[in-house]
């Protein structure tokens, strides 16, 4: 449970920040890549946490151990670093 709400947590406080859904995001990852443990542990499984792709469901049980939730993304880290930067 804890997992699940830092997740839902990180979503909304991107709301604060400013950051809009960012519904494109869901389809940026291949099919591959989202099988691929060490590629989600590295970029998580949609490089925004403002997507509503909440869950890994390309994934099988002999994936090993991918990741099955978004992280805060690329996507993510660049907006807020650019607003920073520009807006300030």
């Amino acid at each position: 449970m804890g997992r699940l709400i830092r997740f839902v947590s990180s979503h909304e406080v991107g709301h604060t920040l400013g950051l809009p859904h960012n519904m494109g995001s869901s389809i940026a990852y291949n099919v591959e890549d989202l099988r691929n443990p060490e590629f989600t542990k590295k970029y998580g499984t949609a490089p925004s946490i403002m997507d509503y792709a909440r869950f890994n469901y390309i994934a099988q049980p002999g994936d090993g151990d991918v990741a099955l939730m978004p992280n805060i993304g690329p996507y993510d880290k660049y907006s807020i670093a650019w607003g920073d930067t520009n807006l300030s």
